[in-house]
């Protein structure tokens, strides 16, 4: 029999920063803080808490008019708090984070390439968790306004930064979408998502699943505020 999800309040501010070192080279600042309390779940406990501070330095670069890089990197430090099952309250520990990417253009098409690893939230199957992903994207403008944009890649979750825990989750997906801008600032678009997802260790039973979702929907604009320079 699986485990229940679970249940999750998060508590998170930031302060980020963001400086023109010339006009095709940026440098950025992003202190963030995440305050997480987790209820349900059988091996954890009733109750968990998990504190996560980051700090991200970022740079952004236009290396040629087609091609653009960016890379951000920096601590985070995650604290558990709470009793559990199997362990107790997990010591403060220091975790390397960090990713980046890259996109080239070619006259009406887009290739982008990112890679990512932090601490984030375990998205109900587990508390908190290391995940990291890599995606590839084509974006193509199309006859009229359309636009195409497909995109796959794979991404993991993993426990092990809990010391007690065993369970991760790999996946898996592609996504296929078409884009139309229309009248007053409205947006119309479609997709269709596949994912195929496996998981070991203690979680819901119905970790393991192949998912097809289509998704249609308009997004509207209301208005801009000008910030100004």
């Amino acid at each position: 029999m699986g485990q229940p999800l679970y249940n999750s309040r998060e508590l998170s501010g930031s302060l980020q920063f963001q400086y023109a070192v010339t006009d095709h080279t940026s440098f950025g600042l992003l202190l963030l803080h995440q305050d997480t309390t987790y209820q349900g779940g059988e091996v954890f406990g009733n109750q968990q808490r998990s504190q996560i501070e980051s700090t991200f330095l970022s740079v952004g670069s236009r290396l040629s008019p087609t091609v653009t890089v960016t890379i951000f990197g920096g601590p985070q430090y995650v604290r558990t708090i709470g009793q559990s099952s199997v362990g107790n309250s997990v010591a403060g520990q220091f975790q390397a984070s960090g990713g980046g990417s890259i996109t080239k253009a070619v006259r009406k098409t887009a290739l982008n390439l990112s890679l990512q690893k932090s601490v984030s939230d375990g998205g109900g199957l587990y508390t908190s968790v290391t995940s990291t992903n890599a995606t590839f994207g084509v974006r193509r403008r199309l006859v009229g306004h359309w636009e195409a944009n497909l995109q796959g890649g794979a991404a993991r979750a993993d426990t092990s930064l809990l010391q007690f825990a065993s369970g991760r989750t790999d996946a898996l997906f592609g996504v296929f979408a078409l884009e139309r801008p229309l009248s007053s600032g409205a947006t119309l678009h479609v997709s269709y998502e596949t994912r195929h997802q496996l998981s070991k260790g203690t979680m819901p039973i119905s970790a393991s699943f192949d998912r097809n979702l289509v998704t249609i929907g308009i997004d509207y604009r209301l208005k801009a505020i000008p910030l100004g320079h």
